[in-house]
């Protein structure tokens, strides 16, 4: 077994700066003609999207609200496989006095199969004192469910599911336990968090997840004593990433192909992929010392 952590989700808001300051801030050295407007959401009425995939939203409507940024999986993702570490990102924001309305701390684990049924009935202890709702049908669910412990509308809620069946890989053992943290209690553990090294994140992560489900499962308790490594990438599963790609993605390219038979999907596929190849041969002739 191994594990690793990662951030997973971030929302964070600002009324002390402003837009150009934050776009700024969130370019990751690209140039603002790369941003797209996009749409927005929660009582913004103006939105750009940077080409990682993060969002930042603002009104003129009322400065209350402030101005957001909303980071979800893939665009960090994107941003940690590019050389940042998003971990000082939550750092930089602490200092710059951002308030947090959600992070989300994402423990995975390899290697070892996790009976969620089993763990659903298990003895626990923890500050939720509401079952686990187990989930077989839904998002997550294609090769296993998702086990859901406490409310989503408190300010921490925990869901456990089949990363690998979410993603298609087949033959593949990789859960994940995803912490959900939000309002004032997401402020406090990122104050927590920003003062700690890296390689403390993992343990600390796990201490909140059993501060709130901590059952009688040998499985779970392993995975949670188990040091992470500082945090996951799609670096770590490169050989998975392999398996999803010929089993999903074909699949989906093949769909395209047929319901769009009058065009050449296939070479143009071909074209986006080499200009990424020579994008990121050029990313690392430029990163070499």
């Amino acid at each position: 077994m191994r594990t690793s952590i990662a951030l997973d989700y971030m929302s964070a808001t600002t009324k002390i700066h402003s837009v150009a300051q934050v776009v700024e801030r969130f370019a990751f050295g690209v140039e603002f003609d790369k941003w797209m407007s996009s749409k927005a959401f929660n009582g913004y009425e103006n939105a750009l999207r940077h080409p990682y995939g993060h969002v930042i939203s603002w009104t003129t409507k009322r400065d209350d609200m402030g101005i957001n940024v909303l980071f979800t999986g893939m665009p960090l993702k994107e941003i940690h496989d590019r050389g940042y570490n998003c971990f000082d990102m939550l750092r930089t924001l602490f200092e710059a006095e951002f308030k947090f309305s959600r992070i989300d701390l994402a423990v995975d684990i390899f290697d070892v199969k996790i009976d969620l049924e089993e763990l659903q009935r298990a003895p626990r202890t923890g500050s939720v004192n509401k079952l686990p709702v187990l989930i077989k049908d839904g998002p997550n669910c294609e090769e296993g469910a998702t086990l859901y412990v406490g409310s989503w509308q408190s300010d921490k809620f925990i869901r456990l599911y089949d990363k690998a069946g979410e993603q298609e890989m087949k033959g593949v053992l990789w859960y994940r336990c995803e912490i959900v943290l939000k309002g004032k209690t997401a402020t406090k553990i990122v104050a927590r968090i920003v003062i700690m090294k890296d390689d403390e994140i993992g343990k600390f992560t796990q201490g909140v997840i059993l501060g709130m489900y901590n059952p009688e499962n040998e499985v779970f308790q392993q995975a949670m004593d188990a040091t992470p490594e500082r945090v996951s990438s799609t670096k770590d599963v490169s050989h998975q990433t392999y398996d999803w790609l010929m089993s999903s993605v074909s699949k989906t390219l093949a769909r395209v192909i047929l319901e769009l038979p009058h065009r050449d999907v296939l070479a143009t596929f071909e074209q986006e992929v080499n200009k990424h190849i020579r994008e990121l041969a050029a990313q690392a002739m430029n990163t070499k010392p």
